[in-house]
């Protein structure tokens, strides 16, 4: 019997996953897109250079899930992927308007790039897993898990 990886990494920018398995009410498509966003690279096929596998099953057999722990490769579940796409979202957003209030003090008045910038995000980011909750921090598919 196998479990998720314990203290797995953090999802960062330039990370690479494949995933195994389904995740509940999204597509594997709406994922990679969201993921792809915030600089995360998907492989179909589980490899040395994935990072980490990500998976709906700890007991997985797939061919992906024994290829990840024959390599060593941590194994974590969806819920990891979407609170890291949401935390690469809050990052990014404090980013862009820490920017934009650089910008305004410099004299150049262009935050409305970045709240269209913010509305993208937000749209690609409610497809994926439903609304943002900023005061959870959690969207509502994860408060539905």
């Amino acid at each position: 019997m196998h479990d998720f990886t314990p203290n797995p990494p953090t999802l960062r920018r330039g990370m690479t996953i494949s995933m195994t398995g389904e995740y509940p009410q999204l597509t594997r498509n709406s994922l990679v897109a969201a993921a792809a966003e915030h600089g995360i690279v998907w492989k179909k096929n589980m490899s040395a250079i994935v990072d980490v596998l990500v998976c709906d099953d700890s007991t997985s057999q797939t061919g992906k899930a024994r290829k990840a722990r024959q390599l060593g490769k941590p194994v974590v579940p969806y819920s990891w992927l979407m609170s890291g796409i949401e935390e690469l979202r809050r990052e990014n957003r404090m980013r862009r308007s820490t920017d934009a209030r650089h910008e305004l003090i410099d004299g150049h008045a262009s935050t409305s790039a970045v709240d269209v910038q913010d509305r993208a995000i937000d749209r690609s980011l409610e497809e994926a897993s439903g609304p943002f909750m900023p005061d959870t921090g959690v969207s509502s598919l994860e408060r539905s898990l």
